[in-house]
C-alpha cells in the first residue's frame, strides 16, 4: 500500500514521499495494482481492493480467471462497496492449451481457482479434436510445386540467415545467387 502512496502522491500532489517538492515535471502515469479476488478469506477481498483503490490505484488487474460464478459473487461485491465507479477491473485472461494445464494451474500454481469443470471440458475437447480432424498428409506432388521447396540444410535459411552459407534467401524463393525457386542445394 505504501508503494501505491508513493506514486500517486508524486503524480497528484508533485511531490516525493519525505514531502519535498518535485523540481522538474512530474510524473504522469497510471498506478496499477494485481488483484486474486479468490483468495482467503473471500469475503475479505472487496474490502481489500477498497485499501488499494484509496491508496490511488487507478486501475487493477486480476488473477486469471476460470471461476465465472465466484467471480461473478466478487464483482457483485465490489460494487455493493461502490468500487465499480472508483476504478477500472482488468480481468485476468489465460489462454490454456490443452487440459494439462488447467490441470496444473488447478494444482500447483497458488491462489488460481481452476474448477474440475474446466479441466474436464478441456480434456474432452482435446479428446474430440483427436479423433474427428485426420492427420494432414504430405503429397510428393505438392512438395514438387511449391515455390517455398527447400532442402532440409536450407530449411531455416527462408527468409532469413542461412548458418552453413551466409546468404539471405529474399522474396520469392531467391537467393544472393538467383537460384530460384528453392534452395541452392537442391541442384
Amino acid at each position: 500500500m505504501q508503494l501505491i502512496q508513493m506514486v500517486a502522491g508524486m503524480r497528484d500532489k508533485c511531490t516525493f514521499q519525505c514531502g519535498e517538492a518535485i523540481k522538474d515535471v512530474a510524473p504522469s502515469s497510471l498506478s496499477a495494482r494485481a488483484e486474486n479476488p479468490f483468495g482467503d478469506p473471500f469475503e475479505f477481498r472487496p474490502y481489500r481492493l477498497g485499501k488499494k483503490i484509496k491508496a490511488g490505484a487507478d486501475f487493477i488487474q486480476t488473477q486469471g480467471i476460470f471461476n465465472i460464478p465466484k467471480f461473478r459473487e466478487f464483482m457483485q461485491r465490489c460494487g455493493d462497496l461502490g468500487l465499480l465507479d472508483k476504478v477500472y477491473i482488468l480481468a485476468g485472461v489465460i489462454p490454456v492449451k490443452g487440459p494439462a494445464g488447467a490441470k496444473y494451474m488447478r494444482d500447483s500454481v497458488p491462489g488460481m481457482d481452476v474448477p474440475d469443470e474446466v479441466v474436464r471440458v478441456l480434456r474432452r475437447l482435446a479428446r474430440a479434436s483427436k479423433t474427428k480432424r485426420p492427420r494432414p498428409r504430405r503429397t510428393k506432388s505438392a512438395a514438387l510445386t511449391s515455390p517455398w521447396r527447400l532442402s532440409s540444410r536450407c530449411a531455416k535459411s527462408w527468409r532469413g540467415w542461412s548458418a552453413h552459407h551466409g546468404r539471405r534467401v529474399g522474396r520469392g524463393g531467391q537467393d544472393n545467387h538467383g537460384k530460384s525457386p528453392g534452395c541452392c542445394h537442391d541442384r
